[in-house]
């Protein structure tokens, strides 16, 4: 499987910029802002995943679009000690806008599933909320639990089935 990461979209929006539903998930204080950014994942050319992602600010200084065309978990593990050990989401099936099916290359209407929600550090502090769509064809998922670099908790990447080499 060969990953490839387009970064479409990076800003930085003030706390009183953001809806409340984030402000809160995110217990931002007035003070602190997010970045936000919006990512298409491919895997072997085909798109998997759109992500949105609003991060606070804050925990991630000298965040650019550069920066984010890898892995997420690792830049925040590497360039700022932070490390994920936990997700609290929504998951549901969703039809695509005509926006976010352009995105895919499919046709508006389509279902993809959606998971939404807010990621935590191992003393329960937000870092993140993001909506991820997960635009693949087979729907048929697996998922590997591997620890976060040793830390207690664990981590989830979902990919479709076919993408998968072996079973292991």
């Amino acid at each position: 499987m060969v990953p490839e990461t387009k970064v479409l979209c990076f800003s930085k929006k003030r706390c009183r910029e953001l809806p409340a539903l984030l402000r809160t998930s995110l217990q931002l204080d007035g003070r602190a802002g997010v970045c936000y950014f919006e990512r298409l994942r491919s895997a072997n050319g085909e798109p998997v995943i759109l992500e949105h992602r609003w991060v606070r600010s804050d925990l991630v200084p000298g965040l650019s679009a550069n920066k984010l065309t890898g892995s997420f978990y690792h830049y925040l593990e590497e360039m700022h000690g932070i490390y994920m050990t936990g997700e609290r989401h929504k998951i549901r099936v969703q039809n695509l806008s005509v926006r976010e099916a352009k995105k895919f290359g499919l046709n508006e209407g389509a279902a993809v599933l959606v998971v939404e929600g807010t990621g935590f550090t191992e003393v329960e502090l937000p870092v993140w909320y993001q909506i991820l769509y997960y635009g693949a064809i087979d729907m048929n998922w697996k998922t590997k639990s591997t620890p976060a670099a040793g830390r207690p908790g664990s981590r989830y990447d979902a990919v479709p089935s076919h993408l998968f080499e072996s079973d292991s």
